[in-house]
This record gives C-alpha cells, structure tokens and sequence, in this order.
C-alpha cells in the first residue's frame, strides 16, 4: 500500500513518483539540478482530492512533473511545521522549490491548464544550469511575486528578567484595541460569525473570537455587544448548514455568510474547540441549549471519530444530507491518524465536560485519551506528533507538548492525582529547554531535531502555538511559585503583538492569553486529609466561572480539607466552607480590600 494518501475516489495522482520530505529527496533534486514540487495536501480537504482526480490524474502533468521534477508530497496535518512555512494561502498548497528548499513560485489549488502553465513557466525560465543548489540564495520568483511573512522583531532580553520597558506594555495595549476594534468590524450582525465586511464570507468557525469573548464573559467585562456576537454566532451556526443536524458536529467552514454551502470536512481539533466554546458559554450566560449542543459535539466525536483502544481520528471528509443521491459513488473518508495535540486537546474538553456537566464518563474518557498517547506518541521525553500504524514518526512539536501539559493540568483539576500535575510540569520544563527562542518566544519544531532543509533551517513562530505557550507559561508560574514563568509568557506576548496585530479577529487567540496573564484567573489549591479525593471542597472548584482557574489537589494531612484562593497578589483566608469557596472564586462576589495593589 502506498505510504501517500490520495483521494478515495478514482484518480491516477499515484503514477506520480512521489517521493517524501527527506534530505535523500533534496539529494537527488542536487544531483539531477530539477527543481522540486511540493505538494502540500489534506486527506480532510476536498479541494486536495479535486486536484488528485484532475489536476494530477493529466497525462501531460503526470509526463511533465516526472521529466523534469522531483516531486514531493508531504501530508499538511503529518507535517504543520511544512505546511507552515510554504503554504500558500489556502489548501492545497502546490510550490516549486530550487533544490535546496527556496521558493521559486507557488500557489493553491491549480487546474490543470494552470498546473501545466506554471511547470512550462519554470522550466522555461529557470534552464538547469540557473537552479541554485547551494541555499544560500532563492531564485526570484519568476511567475509571479509571493511574499514571505514579516519577521517578528526581537526583543529586549530584560524582558526575560521582568523588566518590561512602558513603550512595549503600551504596545500591548494597543494590540489588544486592534484586536477588540478588528472583531467587532467583521462581527456579522445578520447572521453571525466573523469575516471580512462587506460580504462577510466565507466564514471560518471564529474559534479564535469566540474564545476571547468566553474570556471576556467569564471575567465579569460583559456588555451588550459581547452579548450579542456570542449569541448571535453560536446560535447562527447551530441554526445553519455548517452544523451538521444528521450526524452532528460541525464543518470547517462555510461559503455564504448564512452558514450554507459548508465544506465537506470535519476534524476532531475544530470540534474540540467548539465543544469547548458552547461548555463556556452555556457556563457564562445559562444558556442550557449551549450545554446540549456541546454534548452532541461529543457524541459525534465518539461515534465517528473514536479508534478503537480508545484515542480519536483526526477528521473526516464527509457527506452532508443534501448529497445522499450520490452518497453510493462519494463515500465519506475519514483520517485515521491519532494526533498528539488534538487529542490532548479533547481530552481538556472531557475534564471541562465533567466539570461543568458532572458526567463521570467523560472524565474517564479524558483519563482514557492520555493514556492512549502515552502509549502510542510517547517514548517519555520525547512524543511524536501523530501515530498512524506506520513505523515512521514526526518528532513532537511545539503544540504537542503544550497542549499535552495543559491536558495534565486539567486532569490533575478533575482527578487530583499528582501524576498529572509531575508530567505537566515535566513537559513544561521540555518546551522551555527544547523550543525557546532568545528573545522570548518559541519555535514551532525543535531545530536540532535532524537535518533539515530549504525553510526548516530557520525557526517559525506560530501566533496560535505561542499564544496558548504563554498561557501555559502563565499557569505553570502559579503551580511552581516561579516568576520566571510568568515572565517568559510575557515575553512571548510581546513578541508576537506585531503578528497578532496583522492577525484581525485571528489575534483573538492572543488577547485571551494576555488577558490570563493580567487579569488572571484564581489560583486554588485545596488541602484533602485523606486518598478521598471526592468532596465538597473539591467539587466546589467546579462553580469556579474562569475556564483557567489553575487548581491543584494536595493530600495535606490536614484534620479538616482547606480551601486557599488567590488572585494576583492578594489570598483570602484558608476556609473549609464549600459556599464560601465558591464566593472566593467569583470576580465579582470576592469582597478583595484595596490594599492588594
């Protein structure tokens, strides 16, 4: 069987000679002085499979691209740090390289007049003897301009050591107006969700918005406008076609701003977070509807994503009900991959599941999922990204070890097991020592990890990855009493307002981070004087209304269990009352005297 995936239709994108993302491939493109074809795909994408049935199925591209190309596939889900650095805009990714991995020129989906016209283009233009094999300098692009991304700026290393000078805390403020500015200019106020006016299409699911309003909501900021874009969107998208009302869960995007026209795909890292979202929400505002639509999110994760042993799929390209006609001839595809970060993702989304739902089923399916990728993706240390029964592996990235600790914290929310709370901290120390960059923020891969070529010589920062970093960093600050932390998610914040600015509502995911960090969530930490960890003062945490409350569960050895709560630099009087506890944990029924500032 082939180790590529193509469409699970008919296509002939197999006569390619494919070859994997590996120096042996360079090697070769350096040798036979071709120029190299990446193509960047998506077994969820159905524009990814159009190109394999037509694009690549031609008699004259199959012929073109074997003569004279070294062709590359590359998994987009498999391979993100790749995908980041060459996509262009939009899925599928299709870009000739020099042989030494610089861009010549590129684009998206491409037809097969298009494919055939941008082959003839480069070996037209660039003759064998023009092909730069050394590295050290990329051809122009020679059919048209592509631009690469701007380069985040350093930063000043005191930052690291807590000094922050007051030019860059302004900057940060002034990001997180654009940002807030941004949101509500592509708000939809007809139908909900986020895209740029005027036509407000197509849409995304806002994930990124709608987890900062959550944010907003749960601190006690909300307003009328919040209000009205959570509760437009969220009920928008449960009323449109981009909920999928047969099976449930939801689509990736939708191609009309009424939420019709939705992509066929559906993957398990956009339900984990919608899941998420609806949980929150409901929480917040009392909306029981919400609470109700998360669980069917979950149902249709575990009905069509699960694997068997336990662990999830990474999505599906799937048929909605309007297809069925022809459902017998399109069947649905679904990606049989385990990925580290998404399932560590989804495990979050049980404990919070259990935590606001008080159902003790997801609450082992959560402990069931991390089980699973210490199993499958972890050799101790060191993951692997995903796990697809192959005895190839993708070392672990940046948003693997993140989103696994922040799992870990979760679990150790909802179980108490100390275990949980020693590999949170252990994959923390990990990402400090293996992905931290001079000025504060984090690559995306571990740059030593092998050799690499073309644009994986150089670090890329990912907005998202080091948003949700900072957040980490920001909790493991409080467990471990350690400044350092708090100080290096500052950092980060700082480096990436530039990019978070450019980002539009997409910046959201940054914003939620900074306002963690400054105007954080209660840190708990109760004391239980036996192995029982089921009790009050335990199930009180769960009234706590911020999803980022950091709690930890210590067996003190204590005649009675405590509760303490602190917010920033003040805490309150250790008590052993669940109803006081909760009042503790509430932004607004905490009574805090001024002196804490």
């Amino acid at each position: 069987m082939s180790k590529f995936r193509f469409s699970p239709r008919p296509n002939r994108a197999g006569e390619i000679a494919w070859r994997s993302w590996n120096e042996g491939s360079f090697r070769e493109a350096r040798q036979s002085n071709r120029p190299v074809l990446l193509s960047v795909s998506a077994t969820w994408c159905t524009d990814s499979h159009a190109m394999d049935e037509t694009t690549y199925s031609d008699d004259g591209v199959i012929h073109k691209i074997n003569e004279s190309f070294i062709p590359i596939r590359v998994d987009g889900d498999h391979r993100p740090d790749i995908r980041a650095r060459y996509n262009m805009d939009g899925w599928p990714t299709t870009v000739v390289l020099t042989p030494a991995g610089r861009v010549i020129t590129g684009g998206s989906y491409l037809d097969t007049n298009e494919m055939l016209s941008l082959l003839q283009c480069v070996t037209n233009t660039c003759p064998e003897t023009s092909l730069d094999t050394s590295g050290d300098h990329g051809l122009n692009d020679v059919c048209h301009n592509t631009s690469s991304k701007p380069a985040f700026p350093p930063t000043d290393g005191e930052i690291l050591s807590g000094n922050i000078p007051s030019n860059l805390r302004e900057t940060m403020e002034q990001t997180a107006q654009q940002i807030d500015d941004s949101i509500t200019e592509f708000y939809d106020g007809d139908f909900g969700g986020f895209a740029s006016p005027p036509q407000h299409a197509p849409k995304d699911l806002g994930t990124q918005a709608l987890d900062l309003l959550c944010t907003r909501t749960e601190k006690g900021s909300l307003d009328a406008g919040t209000r009205q874009m959570l509760e437009g969107t969220l009920d928008g998208m449960l009323e449109g076609d981009i909920f999928d009302s047969s099976t449930g869960g939801f689509f990736r995007c939708a191609a009309k701003r009424d939420w019709s026209s939705p992509q066929d795909a559906k993957t398990a890292w956009d339900n984990a977070e919608m899941v998420e979202i609806y949980l929150r929400a409901s929480r917040a505002l009392g909306v029981s509807r919400w609470a109700e639509a998360a669980r069917q999110i979950l149902t249709y994760v575990n009905q069509h994503l699960g694997r068997d042993g336990g662990g999830f799929y990474g999505g599906q390209n799937t048929r909605r009900e309007s297809d069925a006609a022809s459902a017998d001839t399109e069947p649905s595809f679904t990606d049989q991959t385990l990925y580290t970060d998404t399932n560590a993702r989804l495990a979050s989304v049980y404990f919070l599941a259990h935590r606001l739902l008080g159902d003790q089923a997801y609450l082992e399916a959560g402990r069931k999922t991390l089980q699973v990728i210490e199993d499958l993706c972890s050799d101790g240390d060191d993951l692997h990204h995903c796990y697809d029964g192959s005895a190839e592996t993708v070392p672990g990235m940046l948003r693997d070890y993140t989103e696994l600790a922040l799992a870990y914290l979760d679990a150790h929310t909802a179980h108490g097991d100390p275990q949980y709370l020693d590999r949170a901290l252990s994959l923390a120390e990990i990402i400090r020592e293996r992905f931290a960059l001079p000025d504060g923020c984090f690559t995306d891969n571990e740059q030593d990890a092998g050799v690499e070529v073309g644009l994986l010589q150089q670090p890329h920062v990912c907005l998202e990855q080091n948003a949700r970093a900072a957040l980490l960093c920001h909790k493991i600050s409080l467990v471990r009493n350690d400044p350092s932390w708090e100080q290096q998610g500052v950092a980060t914040l700082i480096v990436t307002a530039p990019e978070a600015e450019r980002a539009g509502p997409r910046g959201a995911i940054w914003l939620a981070s900074h306002l963690e960090i400054s105007e954080p969530a209660p840190h708990i930490r109760i004391l239980l004087y036996s192995k029982t960890r089921d009790g009050d003062l335990h199930r009180s945490v769960n009234f706590a209304p911020e999803r980022h409350a950091v709690i930890e569960i210590d067996e003190g050895g204590v005649e009675e269990p405590l509760a303490y709560v602190c917010r920033q630099s003040y805490c309150f009087p250790p008590t052993s009352d669940p109803e006081e506890l909760k009042t503790f944990l509430t932004p607004q029924g905490a009574d805090i005297p001024e002196s804490r500032h």
